[in-house]
């Protein structure tokens, strides 16, 4: 009796063999478990199943599509948040959080201007610009410690982009160009004026060499 020699399993065959091993051993910590339970969490447990057929790139659409919408949400409430992360003092994004919403790519980063322009703008926007209110933090001085070297009022955003005396020049011209575009600018509240001057576009140049030219003044007097 001739003994027919067995045929060796092809390698599409045992991957599916392995595959489905896997799959069905729920304790196995494979690269299949990480996904499954990262699918799991996303509410996207259909695509776990390996019978189901699944259209070209869905998966991808879908996973990016959850995991942005988690994204977004952790970011709102992180700006929103009235503590900063470590829980001491206030959100550094308390001023941030008035002018943006939704999350996207700023205009302002899309517009050709100087890079330390740029830079300018986005600290104040930010709440990270040198200044008192936030160097302050470095030396544990409460807020109302935290005072302008020039006068005597909390250097704060506010104070720096609207009232200070010392950048009065750079900030009339700054005005002026607010003016032309709204024409009740200067009958706003505080915290609508700085909204103003920081989020509308059509200003945003303007007022980023406004911003670098306010940090440069500082920093010479300081200097002195």
């Amino acid at each position: 009796m001739v003994m027919k020699e067995a045929t060796p399993p092809t390698l599409p065959s045992m991957s599916r063999t392995l595959f489905s091993n896997v799959y069905n051993i729920p304790s196995c910590k494979s690269w299949f478990y990480s996904v499954r339970q990262k699918l799991t969490s996303l509410d996207l447990h259909n695509y776990c199943n390996i019978l189901c057929p699944i259209v070209k790139y869905s998966p991808v659409k879908a996973v990016y599509g959850k995991m942005m919408s988690l994204y977004e949400h952790e970011w709102k409430h992180s700006i929103n948040n009235v503590k900063g992360k470590s829980g001491k003092g206030r959100n550094k994004l308390r001023r941030y959080c008035t002018y943006m919403q939704i999350f996207c790519v700023e205009k302002y980063c899309l517009l050709i201007m100087p890079p330390k322009h740029r830079s300018a703008l986005s600290k104040f926007r930010c709440g990270v610009a040198p200044i008192r209110i936030e160097t302050g933090r470095y030396e544990n001085l409460k807020e109302n410690e935290r005072v302008c070297p020039f006068c005597n009022c909390i250097e704060d955003e506010v104070h720096v982009l609207l009232y200070c005396h010392l950048y009065a020049y750079v900030r009339q011209s700054l005005f002026d160009k607010a003016v032309s575009i709204n024409s009740a600018f200067l009958t706003l509240n505080d915290d609508d004026k700085l909204s103003f001057i920081l989020s509308n576009v059509s200003i945003a140049r303007f007022n980023a060499k406004t911003c670098n030219d306010i940090l440069n003044i500082r920093s010479f007097y300081l200097c002195k």
